[in-house]
């Protein structure tokens, strides 16, 4: 019968006496033990699940779409008279659906705007704290 046997030790380690296996740094309060690998994995990740999400997302709205479509252009058939019939009635849209899309579009650019203006601010901040030696 095999046996798992791990390549790693798997003891607690022992901070004691400066003898132990440190947690990794993960930034701190005054920005001096910056430790950009981890952002950097925590970004990745965070990129991967908006990848899948939207994956899911884009899959049923094509699969929607294209059963709106199919449905339009099929008929069907009465039983009466045994003659396929278009019932496919088209619905109009409401005035206020454009005014609620009007409304999304300023919103967004609005955000966009507070986000370059809080980029640009944290630059500016950034650059003050940490002057460029000439």
């Amino acid at each position: 019968m095999a046996s798992y046997t791990p390549t790693v030790s798997t003891g607690d380690p022992t901070i004691t006496g400066g003898h132990g296996v440190l947690p990794p740094s993960r930034g701190g309060g005054d920005g001096d033990d910056f430790d950009s690998t981890f952002l950097d994995t925590r970004l990745r990740r965070a990129r991967l699940g908006l990848v899948v999400g939207l994956t899911g997302i884009a899959m049923i709205f094509i699969s929607f779409t294209s059963a709106y479509v199919v449905r339009q252009g099929l008929p069907t058939l009465d039983p009466r008279t045994n003659v396929l019939l278009h019932d496919w009635f088209p619905v109009p849209l409401p005035r206020l659906m454009l005014i609620n899309t009007a409304v999304l579009l300023i919103s967004t650019f609005t955000m966009e705007l507070a986000r370059r203006h809080a980029a640009a601010k944290r630059h500016v901040q950034s650059s003050q704290r940490f002057p460029a030696y000439p």
